[in-house]
C-alpha cells in the first residue's frame, strides 16, 4: 500500500515487538511465539523457505531458530520455549516435511542443551516437536 493510504497503519499493525529476538532473549523473554508461513524458494532451488509471520513476512525461520541456538549456547543455564502454533499456507506434505528438517537440523542443538539443563530437575527428560495441523491461509 503507499505510506499516504495506509502502509504506516499496516507497518504499525504488523510490527508486535520493538525488539529483535536475539535482544528479546536478553532481556529476559524466555517463551516465543513464532508464527511461520511458507513460501516456493524464489530462485531455481527445491523446496519451500519458512517465515516469521503477521501480516507481512519478516525474518527466515532458520535465522530466527539459529539465533536462539547461539543464544543458547552463549547462556548454557537457560531454557527456550518456541511454541509455532500459527502455521499458514501449509497445504502439502512436503511443506510439512520441509518444515519438519528445518526443525530438526537446528533442534539437535536446542534440544540437547535443554536436556542437559532440564536433567538436574528429572532423570529423563524428552523433548518432541508437534507440528500442528498447518492448513490455515495467511490473513490477507
Amino acid at each position: 500500500l503507499p505510506n499516504v493510504i495506509g502502509g504506516s497503519i499496516l507497518c504499525n499493525w504488523t510490527v508486535t515487538q520493538k525488539l529483535d529476538i536475539q535482544s528479546q532473549l536478553l532481556a529476559g523473554i524466555r517463551y516465543l511465539d513464532f508464527r511461520v508461513g511458507v513460501k516456493k524458494y524464489s530462485n531455481n532451488q527445491s523446496g519451500y523457505e519458512f517465515y516469521l509471520v503477521h501480516g507481512q513476512c519478516a525474518n527466515t525461520l532458520a535465522e530466527e531458530l539459529q539465533n536462539v541456538a547461539e543464544f543458547l549456547s552463549d547462556h548454557p543455564r537457560e531454557v527456550v520455549l518456541i511454541d509455532c502454533n500459527h502455521c499458514y499456507d501449509f497445504k502439502t506434505p512436503e511443506q510439512i516435511s520441509d518444515f519438519e528438517n528445518l526443525v530438526l537440523k537446528v533442534s539437535p542443538i536446542v534440544a540437547l542443551h535443554m536436556i542437559s539443563v532440564l536433567h538436574g530437575v528429572t532423570n529423563e527428560t524428552v523433548f518432541g516437536i508437534l507440528v500442528p495441523s498447518c492448513t490455515q491461509s495467511l490473513p490477507r
